[in-house]
């Protein structure tokens, strides 16, 4: 899966850099999502829960937009700087026993190539992060490996060969035996062993860092090379 994510992520990444394509209009598919959220009793405490809304664009149209929150009171809101749309819950009262959210819309996708969107810059998901930092170790990596943009293929080499799906929190977890890591195999830059991969995730949770995976750390996917 971290595979597969990485490599949609360079697929976009290429996708920007080149000239758009028209649509091709004729060629549709429609689709109905569901997306069911349970939440557990708050003890009559404050409740707040962010979601994800899809919006319309140049690709695809959303259509028959159906909420179901169990009277629990809430907005339609926009994000900011990206213009993401989400359903916001903030229910001072909060929940007692367990409640559904439910949400479901209808999507008409056309299919595309290279597209340019409207009120999208690319720019502003190219900028360091918090937790995707540029330069540094990664200047390295690009430097000793003879990775560039114009060459997708070797990144993608580069990411494949590199990374590990797995996700073990314990020894008893499935992700820490075959098929996923084994005893013998050392991941990443530090060429640390799958115990390693079990400390860093149990010493992550004692003292509330993010040098683990399931937090989008791009240091810790290149220093260890486990992760999902």
């Amino acid at each position: 899966m971290m595979k597969k994510i990485l490599l949609i992520i360079i697929i976009l990444a290429a996708c920007v850099t080149k000239s758009p394509s028209p649509l091709k209009t004729s060629n549709t598919r429609s689709f109905q999502f569901t997306y069911s959220v349970d939440v557990e009793s708050t003890g009559g405490e404050k409740l707040e829960l962010w979601i994800p809304i899809p919006k319309s664009n140049e690709v695809q149209t959303i259509s028959s937009l159906k909420l179901n929150t169990n009277g629990l009171q809430h907005s339609i809101e926009v994000e900011k700087i990206h213009g993401n749309k989400y359903l916001y819950i903030n229910d001072e009262n909060g929940i007692t026993k367990a409640t559904n959210i439910l949400m479901t819309f209808e999507v008409l996708r056309c299919e595309h190539q290279n597209m340019m969107y409207n009120n999208v810059d690319p720019k502003i998901y190219l900028g360091a992060y918090r937790t995707v930092p540029i330069g540094g170790i990664f200047e390295k990596i690009i430097s000793e490996n003879n990775l560039s943009k114009n060459n997708i293929r070797n990144i993608y080499d580069y990411v494949i060969e590199g990374m590990h799906y797995g996700k073990p929190k314990s020894v008893d977890d499935i992700y820490y035996n075959d098929p996923w890591l084994s005893s013998d195999e050392k991941y990443g830059m530090k060429q640390v062993g799958r115990d390693n991969v079990v400390n860093l995730y149990k010493k992550s949770k004692k003292d509330g860092s993010n040098y683990t995976f399931g937090n989008g750390n791009a240091i810790y996917a290149c220093d260890i090379g486990v992760g999902n």
